[in-house]
């Protein structure tokens, strides 16, 4: 079984990423490498119930690439939401 860290850990670093001011590629890169690690810990405690914390936490990253992380395309001279 391969170890990894404590969700605890991991949500710091996911709200201390949310606190930040990194440019959006920067941030939104951080963002893939912790997503990426929450969703291995995840998988490797499937079916316990010790993988809840981590499809919580999955599901708020979610949010923050919806919300704060959304790439942007210009169209016509105006920036647009990229769908």
């Amino acid at each position: 079984m391969s170890s990894f860290r404590p969700v605890a850990e991991i949500e710091q670093d996911f709200a201390d990423l949310l606190a930040s001011h990194l440019p959006l590629a920067i941030a939104r890169d951080k963002l893939e490498r912790l997503w990426d690690e929450t969703n291995i810990a995840a998988a490797q405690l499937m079916p316990t119930t010790q993988m809840a914390p981590y499809i919580s936490l999955l599901n708020r990253m979610q949010d923050a690439l919806e919300t704060r992380y959304h790439e942007r395309r210009s169209i016509n001279g105006n920036t647009v939401r990229r769908a």
